[in-house]
């Protein structure tokens, strides 16, 4: 009787389990094969989809933190709690020129350096840090955020940022208010000896209008530094922002040469003019600005019975402004840097000339805002020529 009880219940028990065996659990609408399992079929597939829906979404966004991670212009380092590498994008590689990074290798592959070992030891420590790291002739920042579980450092997340634009800027800032600084302190200083000469009644009378000459002349060079100043400040804010409209060049120019006549022949300096007829369209004060201050610059630094020549001409896309001079001329070392800010090619001869050192800056601003280019070709002793050109398009 067991035995047979065995055997029966064996078939039974098969016959019960293979129509369960055989469901597809993973179909649209899954039919039990008894009506009593309806409830744990419908909770199964309940569960199913939820599973199903959490996957597509934890797959999607996984898809985006992939895409933002590979299309970001910052480096990203994962590192696990042993220092060794398990993640990164090709922004790192390409900040440390690097063309490959082995896993679960140490971090300082990227770098070997003492500041960056350093900032790596401290993270591992649940100390965060941001620290700054010079390398290949580039600035980084390189932030080093501690991932942690229940207190417990787990790993790091290092972003590594290029801010070598950043650091120059500053460079650029630091070097600008120190020469103006140093540019007002100079008119500064005279003016107020004077006036303390004076102010102590030390300066004889028939001296008294020649000091008094003096400190003007101080005074409206501060003042011209100030403007250029101001000047530079408004072509910094004017990006976008400037009135456009159709100029004739041709009158322009002639309009600029017919200005600078009189200062030209006190230095027996010959002004030549020669022009297509262009019109164009852009602002004309800026444009204006430019070419007074290549002309002014060109007959200061012009040598006397020497000639400056204006030539205005263009191809199909660009009208063309050139200023040449047979003067002093400009060394090649020093062709790239004549538009900054008060940088000043021969101080000795800019200081008996006058001037604040700002004028090519204003220049080079000016025709960036107008979306041209101005180029230098020069020699020592041998003069220079200074090209502007500048889209030829109408309003």
């Amino acid at each position: 009787i067991i035995t047979l009880t065995l055997i029966v219940a064996n078939r039974l028990t098969y016959a019960i389990v293979k129509p369960i065996n055989n469901m597809v659990l993973e179909s649209v609408h899954p039919v039990a094969p008894y009506e009593e399992l309806n409830p744990l079929v419908n909770k199964i597939v309940a569960q199913y989809e939820t599973i199903a829906q959490q996957s597509s979404a934890m797959a999607k966004q996984q898809q985006q933190f992939n895409s933002i991670i590979t299309n970001m212009n910052e480096g990203m380092i994962l590192v696990d709690k042993y220092g060794n590498v398990i993640g990164y994008n090709q922004a790192a590689l390409n900040l440390f020129k690097l063309s490959t990074v082995l896993l679960n290798e140490s971090v300082y592959q990227f770098n070997h350096s003492t500041t960056f070992i350093d900032c790596i030891q401290k993270a591992l420590k649940g100390d965060s840090q941001t620290i700054q790291l010079e390398y290949d002739n580039h600035f980084y920042e390189i932030i080093a955020s501690c991932v942690t579980n229940n207190k417990h450092v787990d790993g790091l997340a290092l972003i590594v940022i290029d801010i070598s634009q950043r650091h120059q800027q500053e460079l650029l800032r630091r070097e600008f208010s120190a020469n103006v600084s140093h540019e007002l302190k100079t008119p500064l200083t005279t003016i107020c000896g004077y006036s303390e000469l004076m102010m102590n009644n030390i300066v004889p009378y028939e001296d008294m209008s020649e000091i008094a000459g003096n400190i003007y002349q101080e005074g409206q060079r501060m003042l011209s530094l100030i403007n250029d100043i101001i000047h530079l400040s408004q072509l910094d804010d004017a990006q976008g922002s400037i009135d456009i409209a159709n100029v004739d060049l041709n009158q322009l120019c002639q309009d600029i040469m017919a200005y600078h006549r009189k200062d030209a022949q006190m230095r027996h300096i010959t002004l030549n003019y020669s022009a297509d007829e262009i019109s164009i369209a852009t602002n004309g004060k800026l444009l204006e600005e430019v070419i007074n201050n290549l002309v002014d610059n060109a007959i200061k630094y012009g040598k006397e019975n020497g000639h400056v020549d204006l030539v205005l001409s263009h191809d199909e896309t660009n009208a063309i402004i050139q200023v040449k001079d047979d003067g002093i001329g400009i060394a090649k070392q020093d062709q790239d840097r004549i538009f900054e800010r008060f940088y000043r090619v021969d101080k000795s001869h800019s200081k008996k000339i006058g001037g604040t050192g700002l004028g090519l800056s204003i220049v080079k601003h000016s025709v960036m805002i107008l979306n041209g280019t101005i180029d230098v070709e020069s020699e020592l002793n041998q003069g220079s020529t200074f090209t502007v050109k500048l889209p030829l398009i109408k309003a």
